[in-house]
């Protein structure tokens, strides 16, 4: 990795450790392949915006980061990993709820989610101690928001990422 950067938070594919994505201390979204030997820069998802919640899709196809807009408002950023395209805001990109946070502390994509399509968030405000949990489904191009899931009295800061499992 690059001498004098800061790694803020670090994600991995789950089914391969050599696929591993990183948000700097800049804001900036650095990914590689080969286990660390080499980075890919891409970028910061916006100007302006505070991320440090991020992961990686199974496959290593995808990779979602959250945080915070310029204007201080939640903000969930979703890429490609095949190297084409560009990030893409989910909350404003017209799919989204309007956000009433003011940041992402977390997310999480399904263990199953090349077949389930699922991103899991939980999102709050610095303001006032409360939480919400969203599920957001991505379906033949179109993308879809459930209602949150408020938890008021409750904070998501500290979140260090959010677990899914399977039901057996």
């Amino acid at each position: 990795f690059p001498s004098g950067v800061t790694v803020k938070a670090i994600a991995l594919a789950p089914d391969d450790g050599d696929t591993v994505a990183v948000i700097t201390s800049s804001n900036e979204v650095e990914y590689s392949t080969n286990g660390g030997s080499s980075w890919t820069d891409l970028n910061a998802p916006a100007t302006g915006a505070t991320i440090g919640a991020i992961d990686v899709a199974t496959g290593g196809a995808k990779i979602a980061v959250g945080g915070s807009n310029a204007d201080g408002t939640a903000e969930l950023y979703t890429r490609s990993l095949t190297m084409t395209g560009s990030w893409t805001a989910r909350y404003t990109d017209g799919t989204g709820v309007a956000p009433s946070q003011t940041t992402i502390a977390a997310v999480k994509y399904s263990p199953n989610y090349a077949t389930e399509n699922i991103i899991t968030v939980i999102s709050g405000n610095t303001s006032a101690l409360d939480a919400n949990f969203q599920v957001f489904r991505e379906t033949s191009g179109a993308y879809t928001w459930n209602d949150d899931i408020a938890y008021d009295g409750m904070t998501a800061w500290g979140a260090s990422g959010v677990a899914l499992t399977t039901a057996t």
